[in-house]
């Protein structure tokens, strides 16, 4: 299956979805936010970061508590307009596609947050590339997300032409489907040590 069209229409559910966002993400995390917070202050975190799919920047915020600096990289003006009012001074930030976007420089760690979930197979070894290319030599990659029983009480999932989809709506009755492929732990490190990544898992109490 040819995701590009997909994937545009993934990009524009959030884009319709960057009003209201970070109010959401808020609320979502708040019941775990303090041991969350608990977790990333023990991860290699502390030098120049790339938040990939960085949204309104729940997460920016967080890592520019800790990081020399922050790169904030997303596929949505709108999401990333947010970003920019927060007006954190060591938070850059970038509008690229992350399917297309070619790292200028490299740093020191990359991080994602509830995003690899929406990477379709057919896109996962080049998506993974891109991180590679902008990892400095002996840097670290940190994935924030969520056990796949948890988040499978919350949405159905459905198949076309084998890329695991969810329905969303937005508040105009639009509706999309987004690729949402839960990993289990062991999995997706297997998947990602050929491609010269290793991992270990770390839960939140």
């Amino acid at each position: 299956m040819d995701t590009t069209d997909l994937l545009r229409r993934q990009q524009e559910y959030y884009d319709g979805r960057a009003a209201d966002w970070q109010r959401w993400i808020t609320r979502y995390m708040r019941p775990v936010e303090e041991e969350v917070a608990k977790l990333l202050a023990e991860l290699p975190l502390d030098g120049h970061v790339l938040d990939m799919a960085c949204g309104t920047g729940y997460w920016t915020e967080q890592l520019a508590g800790r990081a020399a600096s922050v790169t904030a990289l997303d596929g949505s003006e709108a999401m990333l307009e947010q970003v920019s009012r927060a007006g954190l001074p060591n938070v850059s930030v970038v509008h690229a596609d992350l399917f297309a976007w070619n790292p200028p420089t490299e740093w020191d760690a990359v991080f994602f947050a509830h995003w690899l979930a929406h990477v379709p197979d057919d896109r996962f070894d080049g998506f993974w590339g891109t991180v590679d290319a902008a990892l400095a030599p002996g840097g670290h990659v940190v994935i924030v997300d969520v056990a796949p029983e948890e988040q499978r009480i919350e949405e159905h999932i459905h198949e076309c032409d084998s890329v695991p989809l969810t329905r969303r709506r937005l508040r105009d009755g639009r509706q999309y489907d987004v690729v949402k492929k839960y990993w289990e732990p062991d999995e997706l490190i297997e998947r990602i040590t050929p491609l010269g990544f290793t991992g270990r898992l770390i839960q939140a109490p």
